[in-house]
């Protein structure tokens, strides 16, 4: 048999984003039966809703919640990592979401999270070494003439 949150991503999936009625069926299901998973779920749902109900703010609350709930379980850390990464773009929070996730066991999809932060945090040091580089070296053939 379906778990709630199996039956709720697979009418995501079939919707193509998270309807209303299928947010409507999240909260009533944490209602009767808070979980991390279903916390996750919301987050996920908002992020994927094209309803005005919601805010990313409440996403990334729900993900917060899940750790609340289950401060051992590497997805709530994964969700909260790829949310800093995409929506934010805080890629320092991200990293550590991604590293907290693995340290908990987290798999290859928190791992791949961390290369993805990891990668983006060089590509800003490298941009930002090459306008330095770019403002001094024009600094120095001033002062060298």
């Amino acid at each position: 048999m379906q778990s709630i949150e199996e039956s709720i991503r697979a009418e995501i999936r079939r919707h193509g984003c998270a309807t209303p009625e299928i947010l409507r069926r999240i909260e009533i299901a944490l209602e009767d039966r808070p979980s991390a998973e279903l916390w996750i779920l919301r987050g996920d749902a908002i992020q994927l809703s094209d309803a005005g109900t919601y805010t990313l703010d409440d996403a990334e609350r729900s993900y917060e919640r899940a750790i609340e709930l289950e401060p051992l379980l590497p997805e709530p850390y994964e969700s909260l990592g790829y949310f800093h990464y995409a929506v934010t773009e805080d890629v320092a929070t991200a990293k550590m979401s991604f590293e907290r996730a693995i340290s908990l066991g987290g798999g290859e999809s928190a791992k791949a999270g961390l290369r993805q932060a990891l990668a983006a945090r060089n590509r800003v040091f490298e941009q930002s070494a090459a306008k330095i580089n770019q403002k001094y070296a024009g600094l120095f053939r001033r002062l060298g003439q």
